[in-house]
C-alpha cells in the first residue's frame, strides 16, 4: 500500500520506526 506523505519532517522521522519501507522522504510503502 502506497502511504501519503508525511506533512513535516517530524513525521517523516517518525514513520521512519514505524515499519514503513521509505524509499524517499515522500513515498512510503507498507504491507497488508
Amino acid at each position: 500500500v502506497i502511504v501519503p506523505p508525511p506533512k513535516t519532517a517530524a513525521d517523516a522521522e517518525t514513520r521512519a520506526g514505524e515499519g514503513y519501507e521509505t524509499v524517499d522522504w515522500y513515498f512510503s510503502t507498507k504491507t497488508l
